[in-house]
């Protein structure tokens, strides 16, 4: 008799308990066909737009290798985006462009909801990319050169914001410049959304509105005589529907594949860590707590078959494409095009770049550079190694723009990761109370919301949008302008070059 294969004894002991849960579970059965709940139509719009969203960047993706050019496809789509929509505004008028753009608005709000999937991979791998840090002294080296580095970015930005709206608005007549207009869809569609309170600029977060769930009513009412569920009902039926799914996935273990159960789990650890009080999700990112559920699942699964921590996480992201890969492939793979969604962003947002160009681009563009050169010049002096100092260089720009960013550079996407989540914690925390103190106050939102968006990305633009929702509308837009500024000189050789000699990498 040939023997048994490893982990299949632990297999039948998960699927055990796994049925376990599913028949004290089984009246949460009836939630699952909700997921996809009609909408009156917007789940049938957010599945086409994302399918279209998705079907674009990858025929940009495939133009640009047979052109040789090596921009990334996730920038490129997401400029050419706003351009043809620009275009098609000039053409057929500003109500037809927004009736185009708005048709997308499901698929784009549902990118950016979920985009903590497709960012949690490279940190859930993080353990794999530790090894690179070596020493107290290099941990202190690296995290001296981050806290001065987001420093001096905030205050620097909103100096140069300041100084020149003061300019911009000087040339014009009264009442012509620093108007900000939130208005439209834009108040509906978050920027970059990392995941809990902290979910960029925008209005609500993952707890019960991705993945088609309706989202017509914001309060516990009566409809028709049926009740309607309140926001926070509608997310713990999406936490309970996702557990039986879990649940299902690991009774299957013993016959199938491992990769549904890490799917599975991967969207519930997120789903419970966007639950978490508001008081925890500071301190604790969501994202964070994902990563460390759904590494520690896989790293369970893989001791099921005597497998190291390493060749476990490599199982979930083993980065072979998400047809052939693991779980982490599959996520991973939608992230350029919730980058590419970001052209519809900006588009949303046209009336405040249009209103305040002067100032956002002066600001977003001085942020980037000296963001990107400085760090490596900093990283370089203090002694770190040429690939963490290339990896440092992305703690500011959005992750989604970050992690090809760092491949570009020969960095380390999976720490640029962790380098552009703490940045934006310091942005969430303290960096209104930063600029406060240098007298950039809530009075003076351009400015501020372009630092905060440029400095700190989606998570410190998220911090304003409670209290600023104005200031917040300028962040998302400046986070995707020093976004696009960021990557297109990474991808330029001479730059490339020129932060190689700065991080003494001769």
């Amino acid at each position: 008799m040939p023997p048994r294969p490893r982990g299949v004894d632990a297999h039948y002991a998960i699927a055990a308990v796994a049925v376990t849960v599913l028949i004290n579970r089984r009246k949460d059965l009836k939630l699952i066909p909700g997921l996809l709940h009609p909408n009156g139509g917007k789940t049938k719009k957010m599945l086409i737009g994302t399918g279209g969203i998705f079907v674009f960047e990858q025929v940009v993706r495939k133009a640009l290798a047979k052109a040789g050019i090596k921009l990334p496809s996730s920038l490129v789509s997401m400029v050419l985006a706003f351009i043809l929509l620009k275009a098609y505004e000039s053409s057929n008028g500003k109500e037809e462009a927004d009736k185009a753009a708005d048709y997308f608005g499901p698929a784009v709000e549902h990118l950016g909801k979920w985009m903590p999937l497709y960012l949690a991979p490279p940190l859930i791998v993080l353990p794999n990319a530790l090894s690179e840090v070596k020493g107290a002294a290099m941990w202190a080296r690296l995290g001296g050169v981050h806290v001065v580095g987001w420093a001096l970015s905030i205050l620097s930005t909103a100096a140069v914001a300041k100084a020149t709206q003061n300019a911009s608005d000087a040339s014009k007549p009264p009442g012509a410049g620093g108007e900000v207009s939130t208005g439209g869809f834009a108040e509906a569609v978050p920027a970059e959304p990392v995941g809990g309170v902290q979910d960029a600029a925008a209005v609500g977060d993952m707890s019960g509105e991705g993945a088609g769930c309706d989202t017509s009513a914001a309060a516990t009412g009566e409809e028709g005589g049926a009740k309607v569920k309140s926001k926070e009902e509608k997310a713990a039926d999406m936490r309970k529907a996702w557990a039986v799914i879990t649940a299902a996935t690991y009774a299957l273990l013993p016959w199938c594949e491992e990769g549904p159960a890490a799917v599975s789990t991967t969207v519930l650890s997120l789903l419970h860590a966007n639950a978490l009080p508001p008081g925890v999700k500071k301190i604790l990112h969501p994202l964070v707590v994902c990563s460390l559920i759904t590494g520690g699942a896989s790293y369970g699964l893989g001791a099921a078959r005597d497998l190291p921590l390493k060749a476990a996480l490599e199982g979930y992201f083993p980065k072979a494409g998400m047809v052939s890969g693991g779980a982490g492939d599959l996520f991973f793979g939608v992230l350029n095009a919730s980058c590419c969604a970001l052209g519809f962003r900006m588009f949303y947002n046209r009336d405040i770049l249009s209103k305040n160009l002067r100032p956002l681009l002066a600001s977003t563009l001085w942020s980037s550079m000296t963001s990107l050169f400085g760090t490596a010049a900093a990283a370089g002096a203090v002694g770190l190694t040429p690939r963490l100092s290339m990896t440092l260089t992305q703690r500011s720009v959005m992750s989604s723009l970050g992690i090809p960013a760092a491949s570009l550079l020969g960095g380390n996407p999976a720490l640029a990761v962790a380098s552009i989540l703490v940045t934006g914690v310091y942005g969430a925390s303290v960096g209104t109370a930063v600029l406060d103190a240098m007298g950039v106050g809530s009075d003076n939102l351009v400015p501020r919301g372009i630092a905060m968006g440029a400095s700190a990305h989606s998570i410190g633009t998220a911090a304003l949008m409670e209290r600023e929702p104005e200031a917040a509308a300028v962040a998302s837009v400046a986070l995707c302008l020093a976004g696009i500024f960021h990557t297109a000189v990474c991808a330029a050789p001479p730059a490339q070059r020129l932060l190689r000699v700065l991080a003494l990498d001769r």
